[in-house]
Parts: C-alpha cells; sequence; structure tokens
C-alpha cells in the first residue's frame, strides 16, 4: 500500500503521526535543511530509504552526522546514472 498525502512530513514526524510502513521513497526538497532533517529522520525510523537526490549532499558537512558517523554513512548504497 502507497502512502501519498499532501502534508507536512515534519509535522507528521513530530506529531508521532507517521504511517506503519515498510520503506521510505521520496524526493525531497534541495533547499534549506530538508536533506539534513531527513537523513535524521531515515537514521532514526530504522527502516530502509530510498532518496532521489544530487550525490553532492554526501560531500556536505552535516552527512555523516545525520547519518549517525562514518561507518553508517559508508554503508550507503549510492547508485548514479
Amino acid at each position: 500500500q502507497v502512502y501519498n498525502k499532501c502534508e507536512d512530513f515534519y509535522a507528521v514526524v513530530r506529531d508521532g503521526r507517521v504511517p506503519e510502513h515498510d520503506v521510505l521513497l521520496t524526493n525531497p526538497p534541495y533547499s534549506g535543511d530538508h536533506v539534513e532533517q531527513l537523513l535524521r529522520f531515515c537514521r532514526s525510523n530504522g527502516k530502509p530509504f530510498l532518496l532521489l537526490m544530487p550525490n553532492y549532499f554526501c560531500a556536505k558537512d552535516f552527512y555523516e552526522e545525520a547519518l549517525g558517523g562514518a561507518a553508517m554513512a559508508k554503508k550507503v548504497l549510492y547508485l548514479c546514472p
């Protein structure tokens, strides 16, 4: 079952209303701190995730820490065209 509602993702997380799911698939906005917040959620969520975003985010200062450190960040699989 796909959950695709037009709602504020951060409000859903903050309110503890994240629906039951097996995997998170999203194409997040690249502006502001959206990617950093999303990576932190993915780490704490404990579920597989697929994120469609430019590879330059893995060079950002927040990247490794948001995923739980260098060891965890190295476990992420990247697919590039």
